[in-house]
């Protein structure tokens, strides 16, 4: 699999544990069917999700943004559709959250895109540049 549909798969599987949660939210208990059945079907998602990233994502990695977008997340939609309150120590969380993870996460991406040849010339052009004396020999 592609670095890239790694990631891909990995965000979409943040996105179906913000979804469990939501209907975690709302299933009364398991009694409401609906968000049970919605439930079940985004937590098999979302772990699913996780394990195919998982393939080509170092695990620690995988499951700290998977669940960094499934906390992130779930804060959001408790704050824009539960009225939870947006206070300053939680706003600073999320933006804590945000300025750790993104960094590696694109770290990762670009080290894995220069693996798989997306960058390969680029990098072999600038490796050349730089093992190159000024008159134009290698070194």
């Amino acid at each position: 699999m592609a670095p890239g549909m790694a990631w891909l798969w990995l965000v979409l599987g943040g996105l179906f544990e913000v979804g469990f949660t939501t209907c975690l939210r709302n299933a009364d208990g398991f009694r409401n069917l609906p968000w049970t059945l919605g439930f079940l079907v985004s937590v098999g998602l979302s772990m699913l999700l996780l394990e195919w990233a998982a393939r080509v994502i170092p695990m620690g990695t995988a499951y700290a943004i998977w669940t960094g977008i499934g906390a992130l997340g779930t804060v959001i939609v408790g704050i824009i559709f539960y009225a939870e309150p947006a206070t300053p120590v939680r706003l600073l969380l999320i933006l804590g959250f945000l300025l750790a993870t993104l960094p590696v996460a694109s770290h990762l991406l670009a080290r894995a895109a220069v693996r798989e040849g997306g960058l390969a010339q680029a990098v072999d052009a600038a490796e050349f540049v730089s093992n190159t004396d000024w008159d134009g020999t290698p070194d």
